[in-house]
């Protein structure tokens, strides 16, 4: 602004000169073209300028013309023609700008809008790598899942990896078997009982189709849900996984769970199938009792066990007195059912922690770890009264009874290896026979 205020001045200050020193009428004329022309050159900055200029410049004319009237109109008419020049330029010029702006404008939006969706285009990606992120990690889970043969070490990997995962404060597994939940692992072991309870009363757990937010249990933080994982075999519910997550992340659980759940449950089939077919390698069809192969593998380790730890501990060998006589009297489906009772007895009448087998046939073995000689003998003579008051019927309704014959050998006091406590057992059993039957004998050295 300033450089154009000093044009002006020197401009103004030449005009001036060139007055004073021009003084004739030809000198006014052309010194009146020459206040036009300036006039216009400065209406670039001042418009005003060539509007006064021009002004000036005619009635310069006027005084000093010494045309014609035609040439003095004319040369007015020129100067006064002028004047509207600057104006336009100055109005197109502010037109042009306007146009520039509100071009610039909507550019500028524009770029704006872009720059959002650029945004929003990261964050959608960045959302998409999240989630493959966490799909890959479930993979990962699912691929360790399948190395796991046994349920603690699939109940371990499920809760080691989901605890891991953001926003995840406690994970709990349970089976369902003969319409109960039963608690399998707990990631907070202290509250095992809380959720064995918490499951037995949750009844909208049997109404819900898929995974989703459930009740929390009232242990559990309020500022945590629940999500509920059904473990789903061919439409059979097998079990579940309780999350307690933080509320933020609640709905994300239950969409992962849709994606995740079909490993688990696959794992889960998987590890009961082999828990079934172990079951059915070392267990009794029958009488669900240890088989004597799988028996006899376990006393020798817990031989190996009691000879660095020296506790000691009782073997019973037990066989129905006269068995056969019932099944040809009753029946081999009788016998089955007098076998399976038998069974039963034995089980419940021995401690927990005792080994219970089916030595073959009606012959029938306890492993009895850390017992004393008075255990051992009140266990043996507790199964030989259950036994004894027991009655059985057959298809036609007659009713009959059966008693057992028990024989106890102690490790190591009779003997120091698995066939010497099986044998010392097995003669303690041939003297109850020898002796009358339903009977209960303790080994003794001295009639061996």
């Amino acid at each position: 602004m300033i450089k154009k205020v000093i044009s002006v001045l020197i401009v103004a200050f030449m005009l001036t000169a060139a007055f004073i020193l021009v003084r004739d009428n030809t000198g006014m004329i052309l010194w009146a073209y020459l206040l036009a022309t300036v006039g216009l050159y400065c209406g670039r900055w001042f418009k005003e300028l060539t509007a006064v200029c021009s002004a000036i410049a005619a009635c310069f004319v006027i005084i000093y013309s010494n045309q014609s009237v035609v040439h003095s109109i004319i040369s007015i008419a020129i100067f006064l023609s002028v004047i509207p020049i600057p104006f336009y330029f100055s109005w197109k010029n502010k037109s042009e700008k306007e146009h520039m702006s509100l071009t610039n404008k909507k550019l500028r939006e524009k770029y704006t809008g872009l720059l959002a969706e650029s945004v929003n285009s990261a964050q959608e990606r960045q959302k998409y790598e999240e989630s493959i992120e966490r799909i890959m990690q479930l993979y990962i889970i699912g691929r360790d899942l399948s190395k796991s043969v046994f349920m603690e070490d699939y109940t371990d990997t499920v809760i080691r990896a989901l605890l891991n995962r953001t926003g995840v404060e406690s994970v709990n597994i349970f089976e369902r078997a003969k319409n109960e939940w039963v608690p399998l692992a707990c990631s907070k072991n202290y509250q095992k009982n809380d959720w064995a309870i918490y499951m037995k009363f949750s009844t909208e757990l049997d109404k819900a189709r898929g995974y989703s937010i459930v009740a929390n249990p009232s242990f559990s933080s309020r500022d945590t849900k629940t999500v509920y994982w059904p473990l789903k075999s061919e439409n059979e519910l097998i079990g579940c996984v309780m999350l307690v997550v933080e509320n933020a992340y609640s709905q994300r659980y239950v969409e992962e769970g849709a994606i995740f759940g079909s490993q688990l449950s696959l794992g889960a089939k998987r590890v009961k199938l082999f828990q079934e077919i172990s079951e059915m390698s070392r267990n009794d069809g029958l009488t669900g009792l240890y088989l004597k192969r799988y028996f006899m593998e376990r006393l020798q380790a817990e031989i190996l066990r009691e000879k660095r730890y020296s506790g000691g501990f009782y073997l019973l060998m037990l066989d129905i007195d006269f068995f056969k006589n019932v099944n040809d009297k009753y029946g081999h489906l009788t016998g089955d059912k007098v076998l399976c009772a038998i069974a039963k007895i034995i089980a419940d009448c021995s401690r927990p922690g005792d080994l219970v087998g089916r030595y073959g046939g009606e012959e029938f073995i306890v492993f009895m770890p850390m017992a004393t000689k008075y255990e051992a003998l009140s266990v043996a003579q507790d199964i030989n009264k259950a036994v004894e008051n027991k009655k059985y019927s057959d298809e036609a309704g007659n009713s009959f009874g059966v008693t057992i014959s028990i024989g106890l050998s102690n490790f190591p006091g009779d003997a120091s290896t698995l066939e010497q406590i099986v044998n010392t057992a097995d003669k303690a059993l041939y003297q109850a026979k020898q002796s009358g039957r339903n009977k209960v004998v303790l080994y003794d050295k001295t009639t061996d």
